[in-house]
């Protein structure tokens, strides 16, 4: 619990400039029986971040192209999207960034920030936000790359990272929509979805970023392409194979993990497992 006493002196030091993101803590995590790690932040630099990621948007230039941030729909908005607009397309791109957000690169980032942002109090702390540290048992992790997972502040500069694509894209005239890193444009002409590669890997390539060639479709619609989760295909939308695939894997985690109440999480009787 946060102190009222103490917000009031964060918000001194906020407005005095003096403020400072203190070190994460590096902890264990099991998900789904993996073992993993994540970062998390203090209280404090929580509370902080989650009001800038309030104030912040209204001074960047989001597109509504992206369907992510909050008011823009979401991913079922995102899909249904995509599916009203296929009998109109004949090709579609579907692509994503090779490990978009750890691979978003800082200086750019401020240096495109800095010109909606111009106030120098809030970039320095973006870029104190950017350049973290987390530390476990002495040792010490420091980011050269990328945007924190799980801060408030991270879907929102992920989206501004990409709005030169957003603008880009729609200048072509196509249907275009992403949902963060995921990216969808429906062209009517081969010639015209060539136009639309070429932007997108041309853009990319000028932000220091990769496509994902796996996660990669380029072709007609009616073979059907997979996004957010789902397949799309005309008149067919269904769940992605690797989403069917994800499911098995992590009720076999489940169980395997503990058999009997394994069995009573995924709503088997125990007795019949």
């Amino acid at each position: 619990m946060i102190r009222a006493g103490t917000i009031h002196d964060h918000q001194e030091a906020l407005v005095a400039g003096t403020y400072a993101v203190g070190r994460l803590d590096r902890v264990p995590l099991s998900r789904a029986g993996v073992q993993e790690e994540t970062d998390l932040w203090s209280a404090r630099d929580a509370l902080v971040m989650k009001a800038f990621s309030l104030v912040v948007p209204q001074y960047l230039p989001l597109s509504a192209h992206c369907t992510h941030l909050k008011g823009h729909g979401g991913a079922k908005y995102a899909v249904r999207r995509v599916v009203a607009h296929l009998p109109a397309s004949t090709f579609v791109l579907k692509t994503d960034v090779q490990a978009y957000d750890a691979s978003i690169d800082h200086h750019r980032l401020l240096d495109r920030l800095a010109v909606s942002l111009p106030d120098h109090g809030v970039l320095n702390l973006i870029a104190q936000y950017l350049t973290r540290c987390a530390e476990r048992g002495g040792l010490f992790w420091e980011y050269r790359k990328g945007i924190a997972l799980g801060s408030p502040l991270s879907p929102i500069l992920g989206a501004f990272f990409l709005t030169e694509l957003d603008a880009a894209l729609e200048q072509l005239g196509l249907f275009y929509l992403r949902f963060m890193d995921d990216i969808v444009v429906l062209a009517p002409t081969r010639w015209k979805l060539r136009a639309a590669v070429k932007v997108v890997h041309r853009t990319l390539a000028g932000l220091h970023l990769e496509i994902q060639p796996t996660k990669t479709f380029i072709g007609k619609i009616d073979k059907g392409f997979d996004f957010l989760g789902y397949h799309l295909a005309p008149g067919r939308l269904s769940l992605a194979q690797s989403t069917l695939e994800a499911f098995v894997a992590c009720a076999h985690q489940l169980y395997e993990q503990e058999p009997a109440g394994g069995a009573a999480r995924l709503g088997v009787d125990a007795r019949y497992a």
